[in-house]
């Protein structure tokens, strides 16, 4: 469905593009073809800087509604029971076709829906053929059983794909056999935001399990052709997480179930490890050891020259955090007596020193802050959690009323956090509220507090505020042309933000004057990073992109493939090393910042 136009145009052959659309709209750059990386815009001023949506939020706001949660992972197994029709569609199938096999009733709801003008240009056209989500056809599948929804689903989805096995098949019909096709589809609509987007990614991610590897590698390849690749190293999954790299060697997962330690230098495998099912974690390198995760529920400590297996702990749950070592301890979150609980674990022989008391709403990709004595989580209930680090005992909680669903910046004897559209400034050793600010609008998102020289840049929405630190003050503040997709970053007097519309942005750190900006065509992921003198930044569009950091100027660019968001690259000493969706990882030589 979406961007399915652009992906055709782009070259990608059909059968590579059947439904896709969908996957596209929630992981987009999985389709290389959609994008070149080299879109650009020249420099312009934004519109005057807005008047504030409100006053600063008084000391309690939980009384603000909080937006929908992303349903929980459906789990592919053997169909209970066949589809209800058998609904064949070709890549030139048009819509009338399908309403001649709909039921009475069904035809009848999709009339009133579309009015007899409108319905009867869409019979006319290819099934799933627009470049973007129509309303309408939400309305058809919302007309639909069930049943017929699904199947009509499927047979979109998988039109033209060769080597579906049974077994594919089933998987596919299990996975979409409870699932309200016509609410999954509405969130591909070009109107809705990042909370429509996560609500489905699960499902697609499912989704995208039950098909052949070969086609998805073969989809999503990378090209490398410029003379800065200095070498490739081939697993046999996607490689989603960030290499780290330490010591002279690059640790990374895989989607294979492998860990890899790979020479720096000269791309050499020197060891690899094997786990029980794909690796979502990057690795945590110290002290020797190798910390990761896998989605077979277990952390594994790794000895960092060897590979070899020095213990493992099973957590319950899927792990695709970095693991949190400091001081010997292990912490992360695992399943206690039925509840998500933080567990603080002994990093040298994984014995558990202990279990705290408070349940806490567990995210795979969610890992604690450990800063001075204390240990930052969220809770079950809108709370947040300080723990003793030493005991897991608590110190305090505060009741933010909302989710809390980023990491916590502590300063100076201040904690400072995001949670959804409010920004508090708690104190370290009691929790006790110094002060807080919120905007009051949704859509809204958090992202990690970031507090940089005395000031606190916060982008709950389609603005970037910069509030004084010690007391809630808004500075400055600017507005994007979309909401801010990406946590704000700050480097060399410079406040660098992505936007949904895909621009992104460099604003001075003390005034709030827009630098330059940069459009990039796709929404923006993540934190972007910048290492001398180069902007690095991921899109949707699954390009990284290198841009000169005091100019915006584009400088290289390379199509890795996205899938969810998580920072798939890491600089170190004039080296850009790079995870991809064929399976590789890549090393670099840095572009030059000027």
């Amino acid at each position: 469905m979406n961007k399915l136009g652009r992906c055709a145009r782009a070259g990608l052959s059909p059968r590579r593009i059947a439904w896709v659309g969908m996957a596209c709209l929630l992981a987009a750059a999985l389709l290389t073809a959609c994008g070149d990386g080299s879109q650009s815009t020249p420099t312009e001023p934004l519109a005057d800087t807005p008047t504030p949506a409100s006053d600063p939020l008084p000391e309690s706001p939980g009384s603000t509604p909080a937006p929908p949660s992303p349903p929980e992972t459906l789990t592919p197994e053997p169909a209970s029971a066949p589809l209800a029709r058998d609904f064949v569609i070709e890549m030139d199938t048009v819509w009338q076709e399908l309403f001649d096999k709909f039921t009475n009733s069904e035809q009848s709801c999709i009339r009133t829906a579309l009015g007899n003008e409108l319905l009867a240009s869409v019979l006319d056209q290819p099934v799933m053929a627009a470049p973007e989500t129509q309303p309408w056809e939400v309305s058809i599948f919302g007309c639909l059983a069930p049943e017929a929804a699904s199947e009509l689903f499927l047979s979109a989805f998988t039109r033209g794909w060769e080597g579906l096995t049974e077994e594919n098949e089933a998987c596919l019909q299990n996975l979409i056999i409870d699932v309200d096709v016509a609410s999954m589809i509405a969130s591909t609509l070009p109107s809705t935001g990042p909370v429509d987007a996560l609500a489905v990614q699960d499902f697609m991610f499912g989704l995208l399990t039950c098909l052949p590897d070969p086609f998805l590698l073969d989809s999503f390849a990378p090209s490398p052709t410029d003379d800065s690749l200095l070498w490739q190293y081939s697993t046999d999954g996607w490689v989603v997480n960030a290499p780290t790299v330490a010591g002279g060697v690059v640790y990374v997962g895989s989607d294979d179930n492998h860990v890899y330690a790979i020479d720096a230098e000269t791309g050499a495998l020197l060891w690899s490890f094997q786990t029980g099912d794909v690796i979502r974690s990057t690795p945590t390198v110290t002290g020797g050891v190798v910390y990761i995760g896998s989605n077979d529920n277990l952390i594994y400590a790794l000895d960092a020259s060897t590979g070899a297996l020095l213990w493992q702990h099973d957590t319950g749950d899927w792990v695709q955090y970095s693991p949190t070592v400091r001081e010997g301890t292990v912490y992360l979150g695992a399943l206690a007596d039925g509840d998500h609980k933080i567990h603080a674990l002994d990093a040298v022989t994984g014995e558990q020193l202990w279990v705290a008391e408070m349940p806490y709403p567990f995210t795979p990709e969610f890992a604690p802050t450990v800063a001075g004595d204390n240990v930052y989580v969220p809770g079950a209930f809108g709370e947040f959690h300080a723990l003793d680090a030493a005991t897991g005992a608590l110190a305090w909680s505060f009741d933010a009323g909302i989710p809390v669903e980023s990491a916590p910046a502590i300063v100076e004897g201040v904690v400072y956090l995001t949670a959804v559209n409010t920004a508090y400034a708690l104190d370290e050793s009691t929790g006790a509220l110094i002060w807080s600010y919120g905007t009051e609008r949704f859509p809204a998102r958090s992202f990690p507090a970031i507090v940089v020289d005395g000031v606190y840049y916060f982008s709950p929405d389609d603005h970037l505020y910069a509030l004084d630190a010690a007391t809630g003050e808004v500075l400055w503040f600017h507005q994007a042309d979309a909401m801010i997709s990406t946590s704000p970053l700050v480097a060399d007097g410079m406040v660098y933000a992505g936007s949904e519309a895909g621009s992104f942005y460099a604003w001075d750190a003390a005034s709030g004057d827009l630098i330059w900006s940069h459009q990039a065509g796709e929404p923006a992921l993540d934190s972007p990073t910048v290492a001398d003198g180069i902007l690095y930044a991921e899109s949707t569009d699954g390009h990284l992109r290198a841009l000169h950091a005091a100019s915006g100027e584009l400088t290289w660019s390379f199509q890795k493939g996205y899938v969810s968001g998580i920072q798939a690259y890491t600089v170190t000493e004039g080296v850009l090393y790079v995870s991809a969706l064929d399976g590789g990882v890549y090393a670099f030589t840095a572009p030059a910042g000027k």
